[in-house]
């Protein structure tokens, strides 16, 4: 016989497939809402925390940095550069390192590109 599921058995491999990736999503989550928990002390809803708000598009047309954002341990310039490039408001970026930093990451560098003009102008 060919390695052939039958309709039931490739149904039941689906659904476990399925059920697989939501119980890692689901962990997923757990980890960054504790991780959230644990960096502010915060019992409130990580994932609420990160919800683009009206409040949040003045906030993305500020070119100032926050003292909240400046002063956070996660705080490198190349990685606020880079999350504001993205679209994300000061709250959002936040929440992220708060969890990052409760997960015991290091603050992010990005590489910077050469450049070229700057030092062709020397």
């Amino acid at each position: 016989m060919e390695n052939v599921l039958t309709f039931t058995e490739e149904r039941k491999f689906t659904n476990n497939y399925k059920e697989s990736n939501r119980r890692q999503r689901s962990e997923m989550m757990a980890e960054a809402q504790e991780a959230f928990k644990k960096a502010t002390g915060d019992e409130s809803d990580y994932w609420a925390a990160v919800i683009l708000t009206f409040a949040d598009v003045e906030d993305l047309e500020s070119e100032e940095i926050p003292e909240e954002i400046a002063d956070h341990s996660q705080f490198t310039e190349t990685d606020y550069r880079y999350f504001r490039s993205k679209g994300y408001a000061h709250r959002e970026i936040k929440a992220k390192w708060d969890m990052e930093a409760g997960l015991g990451y290091e603050p992010t560098v990005h590489d910077q590109p050469f450049d070229i003009v700057g030092y062709l102008n020397q």
